[in-house]
């Protein structure tokens, strides 16, 4: 696909548009050489009618789980894969857990399931303090209720164009913190919180600070 990319860069003064759906792609194409005169950002929309608000979510999720109701729960919603450096969110949440009782950690997404790799490697490390407060969902049809049972949600990606795992947690009124990568901060505005990648202790930080608000 890189090499493909690269190749159409000679063509690229000859289509009509060249629509990109985050700004950083469109500024990577020019980049390599592309003619981005006729070069648009559509960026992605979210289906607002699922992604909403939803007062029931919460205790759905820990009645499901057989958490307690005043539980706060952070979650990370995406595939399992080394680009989405989730060996940095569990180092992160392993020691937000050792400092916070009721706090519980959901992971859902493609492959997020015990024994799976990279996941499994990422896990190893942190197990015994994870033990009991890290729950792997796996692939979900209902990831909007996921969403929406959230205190907080966490896109800690190495690389991303335009994450939508922040578009709907904004969209079910629920705080992000992502990674500085791709478009994360023009979308997330004064709404959610920006860290540096591969930064645990950003986003402990960052978490903490919210979970005290």
């Amino acid at each position: 696909a890189a090499m493909l990319i690269r190749l159409l860069r000679w063509l690229s003064s000859r289509p009509d548009a060249i629509v990109c759906n985050s700004s950083i792609a469109a500024d990577q194409l020019r980049q390599i050489g592309y003619c981005m005169n006729r070069g648009r950002v559509v960026a992605n929309g979210f289906e607002t009618e699922k992604f909403r608000p939803d007062a029931s979510a919460k205790s759905s999720l820990c009645e499901e789980l057989n958490l307690p109701p005043n539980a706060m729960i952070i979650g990370r919603i995406g595939r399992n894969d080394s680009q989405k450096d989730n060996a940095m969110f569990l180092r992160a949440m392993a020691d937000l857990v050792s400092m916070r009782e009721n706090l519980h950690i959901v992971m859902a997404g493609s492959g997020i399931e015990e024994g799976r790799e990279p996941l499994a490697s990422d896990l190893a490390p942190v197990a015994d303090q994870l033990r009991g407060r890290l729950h792997l969902l796996g692939e979900r049809s209902d990831v909007p209720r996921i969403t929406a049972a959230l205190d907080i949600s966490v896109s800690s990606s190495i690389t991303e164009g335009f994450p939508n795992v922040v578009g709907e947690a904004m969209a079910c009124g629920v705080p992000p913190i992502s990674t500085d990568v791709g478009d994360a901060v023009r979308l997330m505005g004064d709404a959610g919180v920006a860290i540096p990648s591969r930064d645990a202790a950003a986003l402990l930080a960052a978490c903490s600070r919210l979970l005290d608000m």
